[in-house]
């Protein structure tokens, strides 16, 4: 039986593996940034029904994506456990994205099932391709502190993926649709559709699972050393508020920018361009969080995860706040809070997806067994479940704010929007903050464990 590598993975690789979240990230943007302002104001749900589907849909997703994590565990096949799946479902991927922000002519009733439907088949297109993806990362290698490494590439590519959705997803929308908005979604959707499917099959095409002792135990098992693992719990715990928090800013930009922001366009430096405001604000983030991305694995290296994690969402919680405080002409305060922001929130993520793979490392140190497949898609459980409660929440108090799509809007709804872009997200940050105070598996530990792995294996 061959043992896990703990040869350090190839650039080449790992490239390869981000090119997989690069795909996930275009997707899982639009689901974030746009497709409730889709639905509210060229598809025409009301924020309540729009918050209700979001709920509905991502909780649905969430157990899905818990299925599929057991599934992929014990799949067998000549490409692995895991890689099969980006094969398969690349392109079904690509299509059920383009298909979620059609508008059919329908019935208002039809048309309500449509948006129901639709987003449901393409988020169980996206537990299929991103659980399976995400345990690819413990599959790779044995070495926390390589897979620490190629989070950082795997997070490059997502944020770049959410960058290219951000900057080019309005204009394009304008570009193609002119007018016509409705047309205009879908026909961006379509090609983003084709960006992603790509993108999932360059990370099937040149990732190599190395070999994992074979999966035997019962579901029954897997469930009862899931709910054992302390580490794990904490970091569900976390991802579930941070990402919960997370959802509520993300929702609400469109909507800040669109009703609250006194400018729409802005000049681009250089080129002197003119260019949505929004964009060019998502991006200024994006690349922010890209820089700190990048150097998250030295400063977790130098620092330590833990300590890391803590100074990262200590200085989330000002940065964020102090959004409450600006005008709408204050938009170079904007953008200045917006990059300062990104690059202290940057690391908060990929950190935790590490300490994710740590803890099932744990989990096979302490209980003999490995289920990488349901330990991820359990955290994604936390992430879904975060995210619907989050969009519920968001858009119910859009609606009990008295919102009108295309309309001027009310001192109270424009209340509402600085509240949830800034004081209700570092609320939840701050909770995140105090509760990585109880995470126990630090450098030392994680060394320790590798170490006994690496000898059981051995002698196995």
């Amino acid at each position: 039986m061959d043992k896990p590598a703990m040869e350090p993975l190839k650039v080449k690789e790992k490239i390869a593996y981000g090119a997989g979240d690069f795909s996930c990230s275009m997707l899982w943007n639009t689901l974030m940034l746009f497709l409730a302002n889709f639905y509210t104001d060229t598809y025409g749900l009301s924020p309540a029904l729009t918050g209700i589907f979001y709920a509905v849909v991502l909780i649905l997703s969430a157990f899905i994506d818990v299925g599929t994590g057991m599934m992929a565990d014990r799949t067998q096949s000549r490409w692995g456990r895991y890689r099969p799946y980006l094969l398969y479902m690349a392109i079904p991927f690509g299509l059920c994205a383009a298909m979620l922000f059609y508008t059919p002519p329908f019935p208002e009733g039809f048309k309500r099932l449509y948006a129901l439907v639709s987003f449901l088949l393409m988020m169980t297109a996206y537990s299929f391709v991103n659980v399976p993806y995400s345990s690819l990362s413990s599959a790779l290698s044995a070495d926390p502190v390589e897979r620490t490494g190629l989070m950082g590439y795997r997070f490059a590519g997502a944020y770049s993926g959410g960058l290219l959705v951000q900057i080019m997803m309005l204009p394009l929308v304008k570009l193609l649709g002119g007018e016509d908005r409705q047309a205009g979604y879908f026909y961006t959707m379509i090609l983003l559709g084709m960006v992603t499917a790509t993108g999932i099959l360059i990370a099937f095409r040149y990732t190599r699972e190395r070999t994992l002792p074979l999966h035997t135990q019962s579901m029954k098992e897997d469930l009862k050393d899931l709910l054992h693992n302390k580490p794990w719990l904490l970091l569900f715990t976390i991802s579930f508020i941070f990402l919960f928090s997370l959802t509520f800013r993300n929702i609400i930009l469109k909507y800040y920018f669109d009703y609250y922001v006194s400018f729409k366009n802005i000049t681009l430096p250089l080129i002197h361009l003119q260019w949505p405001a929004l964009p060019a604000f998502y991006a200024t983030g994006t690349l922010s969080i890209l820089v700190s991305v990048m150097l998250t694995p030295a400063m977790a290296k130098k620092t330590g995860k833990k300590k890391l994690f803590l100074g990262a969402s200590l200085l989330t919680v000002f940065s964020l706040s102090a959004f409450y405080f600006l005008k709408p002409s204050q938009l170079q305060w904007m953008f200045f809070l917006q990059a300062v922001y990104s690059f202290f929130s940057g690391p908060i993520i990929p950190l935790l997806w590490s300490m994710y793979t740590d803890a099932i490392d744990y989990a096979e140190w302490r209980h003999g067994r490995r289920a990488t497949g349901l330990l991820i898609s359990a955290s994604l459980f936390a992430n879904k479940n975060g995210f619907a409660l989050g969009s519920l929440v968001t858009l119910m108090l859009l609606s009990m704010a008295g919102y009108q799509p295309n309309s001027v809007q009310t001192p109270g709804t424009i209340h509402a929007l600085k509240l949830i872009v800034s004081l209700l997200p570092a609320g939840g940050t701050l909770a995140i903050f105090f509760l990585m105070h109880f995470y126990q598996l630090n450098e030392s530990v994680m060394n320790r464990i590798k170490k006994s792995l690496c000898d059981r294996r051995k002698s196995g």
